[in-house]
């Protein structure tokens, strides 16, 4: 049995998280998430989508990039639509899920009207801003130092190049299959080799 003194605590802590709830996210504000996303359909969730918080709820509370993946289109589909909006009563931003490929380059390509979570990547900010961790004035002086390197001609190169690399590293292990007689090939290096395939 709990005793008064618990109880008496539990109170306060359970007002205490109540006056958060309603400071940190207030009830008008996910009134108007719902009230904005009705031009699309939607999808309402306990947890906000790819938050922290996600890793310490069970899943099926939860909405995180593994379950985009083993999803797939499948959330589309029961919505009949190429896009649908996600809200959480616990987030004050809902957030638009979309899978048609003119919309998702119109949307990358207008950073000034559509802008990034940048919370999201200050952990890659540890020297300061870059391309990635920044947006408006900051990262077009970014872009500009590194934009020539990024060029068509030289993804096209590298592209090539890995291209290359991986054929030659499959001809070897197929090579040293055929001598052995093996069905599979045990590469004492696959770490190694994966690493550098991955730092192309």
């Amino acid at each position: 049995m709990m005793a008064f003194d618990d109880l008496g605590l539990w109170h306060i802590l359970t007002a205490a998280f109540v006056v958060f709830i309603l400071v940190k996210l207030p009830p008008w504000q996910t009134f108007l998430n719902f009230k904005h996303t009705r031009s699309l359909p939607r999808d309402v969730v306990f947890m906000p989508p790819f938050g922290l918080s996600n890793h310490f709820v069970p899943e099926r509370f939860r909405h995180t990039d593994s379950t985009v993946y083993r999803k797939k289109h499948k959330d589309y589909a029961r919505h009949k639509s190429t896009a649908y909006w996600m809200v959480s009563p616990l987030s004050t931003q809902p957030c638009l899920m979309v899978a048609d490929a003119l919309a998702v380059q119109d949307i990358g390509s207008r950073p000034d009207v559509f802008g990034k979570p940048l919370w999201m990547y200050e952990v890659i900010a540890i020297w300061g801003g870059n391309l990635i961790s920044t947006q408006g004035p900051e990262w077009k002086r970014h872009r500009k130092v590194v934009g020539p390197t990024f060029s068509e001609a030289n993804n096209k190169s590298v592209w090539l190049e890995t291209i290359r690399i991986c054929d030659l590293w499959f001809a070897k292990m197929d090579a040293e299959m055929d001598a052995t007689g093996a069905d599979t090939f045990d590469d004492a290096e696959v770490m190694e080799n994966t690493m550098l395939l991955a730092l192309m």
